[in-house]
């Protein structure tokens, strides 16, 4: 009785494991597929804009006027 508890856990355990090995993969597969897709939209963005107008595009994107909830993440709530 005892050893087939311990093996009806090892085996649970052993599921789980591999289980988690694939969803890890799964994960990796699409990170690695958003990083590609973020490339992607880079090189286009520097095809458009060219390599200085991404800078001032990039930095115009950062500028916020104060209306869009600065205060809010300035207090760190």
């Amino acid at each position: 009785m005892l050893f087939e508890n311990i093996e009806s856990d090892i085996t649970r355990i052993d599921k789980f494991v591999k289980d988690q090995h694939e969803k890890i993969r799964q994960i990796t597969e699409q990170a690695n597929g958003l990083i590609e897709h973020f490339k992607v939209l880079q090189r286009a963005q520097e095809m458009i804009y060219g390599f200085d107008q991404r800078d001032v595009f990039n930095d115009a994107q950062n500028f916020s006027d104060g209306s869009e909830g600065d205060d809010f993440l300035a207090r760190g709530t």
